[in-house]
């Protein structure tokens, strides 16, 4: 039975969102990769240190007049490494695809999974957020960060 106009239209809108929720994470090469250090989000880890596996608290604090969608789940971790950040290798991780809604001006506190195969040192998180009416653009605020003891 061939699907209305209607429905076509509501079964593309579906799919893409459902598409855009699983996107792999980009590569290195990609613009996605600009950390802001120094963004419309500002990312405050509520611990000044953590043990491997904890789970510490991120207030996300807004800092405009527009709305941002983001996961908790979906972040990665850096080290501090002399005076510059690194990626190290990234466990797997299976988060559900749920939209935490950060409003304007706005601030919310979430908890965040340490990874537990961490070595002692410093930390950071990276997080990915959208705000709904410019999905293809992405916003990558770095948190404050922690030490693994």
């Amino acid at each position: 039975m061939p699907l209305s106009a209607v429905r076509r239209r509501a079964f593309a809108v579906f799919a893409a969102a459902a598409l855009a929720a699983c996107a792999a994470e980009p590569g290195p090469s990609e613009p996605l990769q600009r950390i802001e250090e120094q963004g419309p989000i500002v990312a405050t880890v509520q611990a000044e240190s953590a043990a491997p596996g904890a789970v510490v608290a991120v207030r996300f604090t807004n800092t405009v007049a527009s709305e941002f969608w983001f996961n908790p789940c979906e972040r990665s971790v850096q080290r501090l490494e002399g005076e510059s950040w690194s990626t190290p290798i990234q466990e797997m991780r299976l988060c559900n695809s749920m939209a935490y809604i950060l409003q304007p001006n706005g601030e919310r506190t979430e908890d965040v999974d340490v990874p537990a195969g961490l070595a002692q040192g410093t930390y950071r998180f990276v997080f990915t957020m959208r705000a709904p009416q410019t999905p293809d653009v992405a916003h990558r605020p770095a948190s404050t960060s922690f030490v693994v003891r």
